[in-house]
């Protein structure tokens, strides 16, 4: 009879590669598509919009456990961590994956999940905004902010997100984020407005969301 020893076996490195290669192969690449629906408002509580997003799966499986996180902060223009972009997005993709390594877990105060499926889901329309106290850390050179420290008196917001979901076949977490300059332009000739900071609302159909040079997209 043929020797037990003479049969091939596979090693505990194999089996690795080969969930890995399983996972490359199968994993899905989840993005978003971004659009505003909404006028952008600013009132005497500050400033707010209403976004659609729609998650996109490039992979061949569904993305389990879904979450997705927002923010809107002011353009960069202070050290304070609250108006720097990165930072905040930290922050927000720390919160999404907190929850979708929650999601269906007894007690954890966790709301349902989503999943997405491969292509374009279906786009979800979410109203938010920032508050005066987190404009005049732009607004300031002091944290004081006094009336006569303001150094550039108009909306410049930015959108901040983070997509949060997970494999059904693995135990690993993955994230996509996305840092975005809101930019009011003439609809007739494209050219960018300055966006005064008076009261007043300004329509959707002027407005723009632009990805931010260099890291307006990261993913891991």
């Amino acid at each position: 009879h043929r020797d037990l020893h003479s049969f091939p076996t596979r090693r505990s490195s194999d089996l690795i590669t080969t969930a890995n290669e399983l996972e490359l192969s199968q994993r899905r690449w989840v993005s978003a598509h971004f659009s505003i629906v909404g006028p952008l408002v600013r009132d005497s509580e500050g400033v707010h919009t209403t976004i659609s997003i729609t998650p996109e799966n490039s992979g061949h499986s569904p993305a389990v456990k879904g979450f997705y996180t927002f923010a809107m902060i002011p353009f960069v223009g202070s050290t304070a961590d609250k108006s720097n972009p990165w930072i905040a997005r930290k922050e927000l993709c720390e919160t999404a994956e907190r929850q979708s390594a929650a999601a269906g877990k007894v007690g954890t105060g966790v709301g349902a999940s989503q999943t997405w499926f491969p292509g374009e889901n279906v786009p979800v329309a979410v109203t938010f905004g920032m508050v005066n106290e987190q404009m005049k850390i732009r607004l300031c050179k002091t944290k004081t902010c006094d009336n006569a420290e303001i150094v550039w008196p108009s909306i410049l917001p930015v959108v901040v997100a983070c997509v949060a979901y997970r494999p059904f076949f693995k135990e690993v977490q993955y994230h996509t984020s996305f840092v975005l300059d809101i930019i009011r332009v003439n609809p007739a000739t494209g050219e960018q407005i300055i966006m005064p900071d008076v009261q007043g609302s300004i329509p959707a159909s002027e407005l723009r969301l632009q990805a931010q040079p260099f890291m307006g997209v990261d993913a891991n």
